[in-house]
């Protein structure tokens, strides 16, 4: 992570080092990027998969898609967020997905960090990522068809997308991907 870090910069914290900001970058950063912070509970609460709209849902599955034709968008269900999950009070239009650590396969967004905000804004994501990119030597893949961009760098993938509304950014350690057989 400090690999990250020093890509990413930081945004400002709290006291005590908790995370107050409602800005998706700057969640992102300090909780992905640099696992850094500790959730406000005066500004998240805990959330549950039921509560993540369609829309946001599209968002992530479209940003988890590996852009090699032919593109298999796959559905997420509840089933599949098995992560810890806040979303900024009084909820619905920020969400904060955490991964869960586990030697077991589990699929899904289990190995996920992203935050999924409800706002267009795929130009701003897909800089935030082609930043670090261009700082580590990621290769940004991108295709013409989609707002989506996704990248490789340093054993970590990368990637944004905005679908019906809903702007995502993500990133997994590769080590920790483990699907479900």
């Amino acid at each position: 992570m400090l690999l990250l870090a020093l890509a990413l910069g930081s945004a400002p914290l709290g006291s005590d080092n908790v995370v107050t900001t409602t800005d998706p970058i700057e969640l992102f950063e300090q909780m992905c990027s640099l696992d850094i912070g500790q959730m406000s509970g005066q500004v998240y609460r805990a959330a549950h998969p039921e509560e993540v709209p369609d829309g946001a849902r599209r968002a992530l599955a479209l940003a988890m898609t590996e852009l090699k034709p032919p593109y298999q968008v796959v559905k997420l269900v509840d089933e599949d967020f098995l992560n810890v999950m806040y979303t900024a009070k009084p909820g619905g239009e920020l969400f904060l997905i955490f991964p869960v650590r586990s030697t077991l396969p589990m699929g899904g967004t289990a190995a996920e960090c992203a935050v999924i905000w409800h706002k267009a804004e795929f130009a701003r994501a897909a800089a935030e990522q082609a930043a670090f990119a261009s700082k580590y030597g990621g290769q940004a893949i991108t295709t013409g068809d989609l707002p989506h961009v996704l990248y490789h760098s340093q054993g970590y993938t990368f990637g944004a997308a905005e679908n019906d509304g809903w702007t995502v950014l993500r990133m997994v350690n590769d080590a920790d991907v483990k699907p479900r057989e």
